[in-house]
């Protein structure tokens, strides 16, 4: 296992093109996320924009080994619900695409970080949909905090961001009274943390 401190001596954010970078701890993960893009309704002649963080990859490396294989599978997977190819029964995406991983065949653990990932849990109390991301069992916390981390340090283009600006970066994308914006608006002060304490964990 790889000292979480030597991830500093490589930069935080490494942005993973789908055909260049293999998540050596998520094959799977990364197979599925291929599939679904393979119906052309996404274009891999440009960087994919959401579905892998690098980050995840170098933070995880601290981790156990099956942990981190979680974090990384989820990485790639967490926003695997914007394919079109894939079925929408609930409309919010960290729960519908938390069935169609679970659906997969994915550990458990993968799902629930796919479901409960980035202020989830606030998105889904501002479209009353709780009950939909009950059905999924809450991830341990350290490993929802790289993932947060992960996706709370990489902007839409995979460019890396300081946390503050990705939350302005989001919340710039959505009207007032959209219920993502009125999530992250409440969350910020949750997602910070997350960053904070994988950055003190980091650090240490």
């Amino acid at each position: 296992m790889i000292p979480v401190r030597k991830i500093l001596t490589r930069p935080l954010v490494v942005y993973c093109a789908l055909w260049r970078v293999p998540a050596s701890g998520a094959p799977a993960a990364v197979g599925l996320v291929r599939s679904v893009l393979a119906d052309g309704s996404v274009s891999l002649r440009e960087p994919p924009r959401r579905w892998c963080f690098g980050a995840a990859e170098l933070i995880a490396a601290g981790l156990a080994s099956a942990d981190a294989e979680a974090v990384v599978a989820a990485a790639w997977l967490h926003d695997v619900d914007y394919a079109p190819s894939v079925r929408r029964s609930t409309g919010f995406h960290p729960v519908d695409g938390a069935a169609f991983v679970r659906a997969e065949g994915f550990p458990a653990v993968v799902a629930s970080l796919v479901a409960y990932h980035t202020a989830a849990v606030f998105e889904a109390q501002e479209r009353g949909l709780w009950d939909a991301l009950a059905e999924f069992p809450e991830p341990p916390e350290l490993l929802l905090d790289v993932l947060t981390c992960a996706d709370m340090t990489t902007g839409p283009d995979g460019s890396r961001l300081r946390s503050e600006d990705r939350v302005s970066e989001i919340l710039s994308r959505y009207p007032e009274d959209d219920p993502v914006h009125r999530a992250i608006e409440r969350a910020a002060p949750t997602l910070l943390a997350a960053v904070a304490r994988v950055d003190a964990l980091v650090a240490g």
